[in-house]
């Protein structure tokens, strides 16, 4: 990590990302800042030392060829962070947690409490409708008198951005409009999802978890090398878990970004609940579902015919 805070924004620098850099310069200084009593302990002499204009002008995979494999991942997902989208990184609307603007005080402050979140997007009539954003320490004043209190008066103003936007150019307006959440929108202006701050920063350093954060996989592996998924799992975590080629699959994978979309267009349909989907040697069987999308699968691999383990 020490030696990313360092390389990165040197990297982008020499690749003509210079706004990115410049960006998440401060972000990597501060963890650079955090690390530095343990990064001061490992420091090793000059003379195995990169040189700088080995780090100048190096390749991303080169540098790191006898660093970490976290390390050498990072600098590969920052050479992918400019073109990617706030749809592809954005909670969908059907993840998202919002209050509705009729909600009473106690109920908008029980709503807060259980999300956990500290912003929260509020609604009229429907959740594709977010009008505002709701600050949970803008409630800390009012919380030992609530009875008849307007809370609405709080509300701020929503930042609202497009799907297409890039997260490049949204991380630099965040930082100039001192914000850290916006609702995307699709091309109706419907609220499609939100995008924060945290989400775009982890597209570069991965994961960041504080102490009330309980790590939650979407997906696990059973004694018997069957899996369970969730539905919202991504098709690239799904593949890689699995150790299966994408290209076994086909077309089925374009405009498909999770195991729910991609069950959907194997059937055509949305499966229910106990349905079982056969793909080649691949069995999915959905153990849960509702009428808008699959929330968890079990996969599993088929056993193969004598004439096909021959071949094999």
């Amino acid at each position: 990590m020490c030696l990313c805070c360092g390389l990165v924004p040197r990297w982008l620098l020499r690749s003509g990302h210079l706004r990115v850099a410049r960006t998440i310069a401060p972000v990597l200084k501060f963890i650079d800042f955090l690390c530095s009593p343990i990064s001061r302990r490992l420091a090793v002499a000059p003379s195995n030392a990169m040189h700088r204009n080995e780090v100048a002008t190096g390749e991303p995979a080169t540098i790191l060829s006898k660093e970490s494999a976290d390390e050498h991942e990072m600098l590969e997902e920052i050479g992918q962070f400019y073109n990617k989208t706030a749809d592809e990184i954005m909670v969908s609307r059907m993840d998202m947690k919002a209050i509705s603007a009729h909600c009473t005080f106690q109920e908008a402050l029980d709503l807060i409490i259980r999300s956990g979140f500290s912003r929260i997007p509020i609604y009229e009539e429907s959740d594709d409708n977010i009008t505002g954003i709701l600050y949970a320490k803008d409630l800390l004043p009012y919380i030992r008198d609530p009875q008849d209190f307007n809370w609405q008066k709080l509300i701020r103003p929503a930042y609202f951005v497009p799907e297409t936007k890039k997260i490049e150019d949204l991380l630099e307006e965040f930082r100039t409009n001192k914000v850290h959440i916006a609702i995307v929108v699709d091309e109706f202006g419907c609220a499609s999802g939100l995008v924060t701050m945290e989400d775009i920063i982890e597209e570069i350093v991965g994961d960041i978890s504080d102490e009330y954060d309980t790590e939650q996989k979407p997906f696990f592996r059973l004694p018997d090398g069957s899996y369970i998924f969730e539905g919202k799992t991504q098709l690239n975590d799904f593949f890689r878990e699995t150790d299966i080629d994408e290209e076994e699959f086909g077309d089925l994978t374009e405009d498909v970004e999770t195991l729910t979309g991609l069950l959907l267009k194997i059937k055509g349909t949305l499966p229910r609940r106990r349905e079982t989907i056969d793909y080649g040697h691949y069995r999915f069987r959905v153990l849960e579902a509702n009428e808008r999308r699959v929330l968890k699968v079990k996969f599993y691999r088929l056993p193969l015919s004598p004439a096909e383990n021959a071949k094999a």
